[in-house]
């Protein structure tokens, strides 16, 4: 149990040390048949002693692996069993915790990440420390690279229903793959339609299902892939379980069946479903082997239906959560430098990109002669100061600010193509550090935002910046029309 939870976890550390970052896994001593594919990914490995159960001695277990290695930047900790307590006895043991969590408990964490929280920016706001940032919702849903990928080389669901996934994790505790399959041998479908059944390693009844339907021509039995997301895009409809594989399949535009098989998923299969992005039968005690036929049934013959959850699954998760966090657990990595007059050109060329003209107070584009002018201007300017971000050596963004007696005005424009992975939350971030080690005399930082610009006051909310008042303007020499 808990195989998605630790996929969620893999492709998170992935996207980390492609920026660099070291990464460990700390496990349980049953978790021994997930411990290779850890390595396999080039991870480090401890495993706590097997008496590690209890609360107490996790902690105690937890804080000695990590003795033996530098201070982490941070701890991770995606456990139902762990929370506030265990997270409070963490804390001499690493810089900073992030809680992953789906059911809303407390914690004592720094940054806190719940992907099926949808539509409330208010959840967990009693749950964790004031100065707790959080992460909400499935932009945020940790998918594995190659859902990213896959996504770009999935078609329209418009063709000829010919093949069904059959998957529901690692462990499957309870038996919902048996009853999928019979579900699906028992549906009014054509003969030639084939289901790819795909059951982790850890799933108890997998000898006996390669048994009772090894023979069956139109079963594909597979008890461990590499290549789910491939084999997701090959697909005309899945039936599954909600939590990771949900988001996952929404990625992909793959209509489903889904059937809740934990309290933790039932709240973002009912929002997903409620939108029109696929078909919930209910809770496993109550979906019968009947209600999945029918269901199958359906669906084989409404290719709008399939469309349709299709296009809102695809449109809700576009497969960069991984990178949106991995921004957030790095923004420390971030190095802030004076803008130099060997920056002109490329900052020119960032600046005048459409994407950042689109959200600036000026769309125009400007020519490289007032640009350099600008910049001359702006570099010797006492009130101006211009830094650029850097991350493994390669730029972020750029940040100036106008000093104005004890404020300061921010203005920012991300390198393109770094846009909607959190760099800048992580940038403004920095900046207000940087102007509290070198101008203490500053005490506010203020953004002017242009109107309709949804985008930049995202931003500016999710790194602490608070609406405080309403700026209107009169032109004298012209109309006041928009």
């Amino acid at each position: 149990m808990g195989s998605g939870h630790l996929m969620r976890c893999l492709a998170l550390a992935d996207t980390l040390r492609e920026r660099g970052a070291q990464t460990l896994f700390i496990t349980s001593a049953s978790e021994q048949p997930w411990r290779a594919l850890l390595r396999h990914h080039g991870h480090a490995v401890a495993a706590l002693p097997g008496d590690a159960t209890e609360l107490d001695r996790d902690a105690s277990a937890t804080n000695a692996a990590l003795q033996e290695m530098p201070l982490p930047d941070w701890l991770i900790v995606d456990h139902y069993g762990l929370g506030i307590e265990w997270e409070s006895s963490m804390r001499a043991s690493c810089g900073r915790i992030f809680a992953i969590d789906d059911v809303g408990r407390s914690h004592d964490c720094d940054l806190l990440l719940d992907q099926n929280v949808l539509d409330d920016d208010q959840a967990y706001e009693n749950l964790v420390p004031l100065g707790c940032s959080r992460l909400l919702g499935p932009r945020y849903a940790l998918l594995r690279e190659e859902f990213g990928k896959e996504r770009a080389n999935c078609v329209a669901r418009d063709r000829a229903f010919k093949r069904v996934l059959i998957n529901f994790g690692g462990s499957d505790p309870t038996q919902e793959v048996g009853k999928a399959i019979d579900a699906f041998l028992a549906a009014p479908l054509d003969e030639s339609v084939c289901a790819d059944v795909i059951f982790g390693p850890a799933n108890s009844n997998a000898i006996s299902i390669m048994q009772r339907y090894g023979g069956n021509r139109r079963l594909n039995l597979v008890t461990h892939t590499e290549r789910m997301a491939a084999v997701m895009a090959e697909a005309d409809l899945a039936i599954g379980a909600g939590g990771v594989s949900m988001w996952e399949r929404a990625c992909l535009g793959l209509p489903s069946i889904v059937v809740t098989v934990a309290d933790n998923q039932r709240t973002g299969a009912e929002w997903l479903a409620a939108r029109g992005g696929h078909l919930l039968l209910g809770e496993s005690a109550t979906v019968t082997v009947q209600h999945i036929a029918q269901a199958l049934g359906c669906l084989a013959d409404n290719p709008r239906l399939r469309a349709l959850f299709a296009r809102t699954g695809a449109a809700l998760v576009d497969g960069r959560g991984c990178e949106r966090v991995a921004a957030r657990l790095l923004g420390g990595m971030i190095a802030l430098r004076r803008a130099e007059s060997g920056d002109c050109d490329a900052i020119y060329a960032w600046r005048n990109a459409e994407v950042n003209r689109r959200y600036s107070g000026d769309e125009r584009v400007f020519s490289i002669e007032a640009h350099r002018q600008w910049f001359a201007n702006m570099t010797v300017d006492p009130s101006r100061i211009m830094l650029i971000g850097e991350a493994n050596c390669e730029p972020i963004g750029v940040l100036w600010f106008d000093l104005e007696g004890t404020e300061a005005v921010v203005s920012i424009y991300l390198v393109p193509g770094r846009h909607g992975m959190g760099w800048g939350e992580s940038l403004l971030d920095c900046g207000a550090d940087w102007l509290r080690a070198r101008r203490p005399e500053i005490v506010t930082i203020r953004a002017r935002v242009k109107r309709g610009n949804h985008a930049s006051l995202v931003v500016f909310g999710r790194a602490g910046f608070v609406e405080a008042e309403r700026i209107y303007s009169l032109s004298l020499h012209g109309s006041n029309m928009p």
